[in-house]
């Protein structure tokens, strides 16, 4: 009995880890994660790439949005062949057509057999 009552209690326990994981948002699993969510390290590169400035964090959004804005026209700008070139996809061979003859003679056939 002392076993399976220590069982019961592992399960009860993982089950309510499950639950609180699934709850979580994005932010929290990314910070028990140890990552950082991608809007703040953009935000924190710039910053730091940017020292001769001093910029407060409403500075370093607006900029930072503009960047993404910027990087967004460009890619929704770009023709089809540059995107697959950027993502390093080859284009697929185009599918050949059969010629019209296999079915005409397929037809044929048929129809001499009945």
């Amino acid at each position: 009995m002392d076993s399976k009552q220590a069982k019961a209690e592992a399960n009860k326990l993982k089950a309510e880890e499950i639950r609180q994981k699934a709850m979580e948002s994005f932010g929290q699993t990314k910070a028990r994660e140890g990552q950082e969510e991608p809007a703040k390290k953009e935000r924190r590169e710039l910053k730091e790439s940017l020292p001769g400035k001093v910029m407060d964090s409403k500075q370093v959004k607006a900029e930072a949005n503009k960047l993404k804005a910027e990087e967004i026209r460009q890619k929704a700008m770009e023709s089809f062949g540059q995107t697959k070139a950027r993502e390093g996809q080859e284009e697929p061979a185009k599918k050949e057509r059969r010629g019209g003859n296999d079915s005409i003679q397929f037809l044929r056939e048929k129809s001499e057999m009945i």
